[in-house]
């Protein structure tokens, strides 16, 4: 019978990845209306092989002590400067040749900046650069397509193709583009419930600002959305101030 000293043990990471929805300002046509917005994933310029040189996700291996979700905490602060108060578990990543460096057996983590915090985001330690990424997934009954454009070098370009848990090609690193996906599924399906689309407009917000924030999510217009949110926000009594657009009421969540 083995003993617990004579297994195999695997490196154990964590890798995170951070949904913001962002304003297009150079797309806006209409100065009166709110410019066209995005969703974008937050990406970090690696400096170590393997994938030296290229964006990935931030993540590093757990320390002695830490729980998973103080890995992902860390690391997440570490390479960007983000400190989130809110990351929830996506999935465990374990396929045995995931990583070309061992085994190694990730959890990845998802989270949430609004625009205010996207702003602050930098580059800090273990990263040489730090950068937010438009993300479009097209999916079809077979197949997911995942694309991430710098959202200020569009040059700068990554795709993926997926089938069901499979990469089937694609330049994304390691197997991020997998990670990206099911956060993704897994943001819109908690949208409500965990009042995720909070977290991704500042503490006060128009209700069209909101609403953008789901249509981004949801990849589709939503009809009569100020009866369906109108028990979970409250007004401020105050307005919009700045900016060419008409003043519109400034709402908080209700608590």
């Amino acid at each position: 019978m083995m003993e617990f000293k004579d297994y195999v043990k695997p490196a154990v990471a964590t890798d995170v990845v951070c949904f913001s929805v962002r304003s297009d300002y150079a797309q806006q046509i209409n100065h009166k209306k709110l410019p066209p917005r995005k969703l974008a994933v937050l990406l970090v310029k690696r400096g170590v092989e393997p994938f030296l040189g290229e964006w990935c996700l931030p993540g590093g291996f757990m320390r002695p002590g830490e729980t998973s979700y103080q890995t992902a905490r860390r690391e997440l602060c570490e390479e960007t400067g983000y400190e989130s108060d809110s990351l929830y578990l996506s999935n465990v990543y374990s396929e045995p040749n995931r990583d070309s460096r061992g085994w190694v057996i990730s959890h990845c983590y998802f989270t949430t900046a609004n625009e205010s915090q996207a702003l602050e985001v930098m580059t800090n330690q273990d990263a040489v650069a730090v950068g937010w990424f438009d993300v479009v997934i097209q999916s079809n009954i077979n197949e997911d397509i995942i694309t991430l454009s710098h959202s200020v070098m569009p040059e700068i370009t990554y795709q993926a193709r997926l089938r069901e848990n499979h990469i089937i090609e694609g330049n994304i690193p390691f197997d991020h583009a997998l990670m990206i996906r099911d956060a993704y599924r897994n943001l819109r399906e908690h949208l409500d419930a965990s009042y995720l689309a909070f977290n991704l407009v500042n503490d006060r917000f128009t209700l069209n600002e909101l609403q953008s924030v789901y249509e981004v999510i949801y990849g589709h217009p939503i009809d009569n959305f100020r009866r369906r949110i109108k028990d979970l926000v409250e007004s401020t009594g105050l307005f919009t101030t700045t900016g060419a657009h008409r003043n519109s009421e400034l709402f908080i969540r209700k608590k």
